[in-house]
C-alpha cells in the first residue's frame, strides 16, 4: 500500500470486509519476482538431472505440510 503494490477493497454491503488486491505496479512486481525465481531454480532443477522427480517430492512435501496443518487446526 505505501510502495503501491496493493489497495484495500471494501465488501459491498459488509463493512467488516476487506480484501487487498494487487495493483498494476504490484502484479509487475510479482511478475518480476516470478521470473528471478525462475531464472536462478531453472539451472538448479537441470542440473539435478531429474527435474521430474524434484517436482514429485515437492509435491509430497507439500501434500504432508498439509496434512500437518489440517491435524494441528484439528488438535486445536
Amino acid at each position: 500500500m505505501a510502495a503501491g503494490y496493493a489497495q484495500r477493497e471494501a465488501e459491498a454491503g459488509d463493512r467488516r470486509v476487506v480484501r487487498l488486491c494487487l495493483t498494476a505496479a504490484g502484479r509487475a512486481a510479482l511478475d518480476r519476482a516470478d521470473a528471478a525465481y525462475a531464472d536462478w531454480l531453472g539451472p538448479l532443477l537441470r542440473a539435478t538431472g531429474d527435474t521430474a522427480g524434484v517436482f514429485e517430492a515437492f509435491r509430497g512435501l507439500d501434500a504432508a505440510m498439509d496434512e500437518r496443518r489440517r491435524a494441528r487446526k484439528g488438535a486445536a
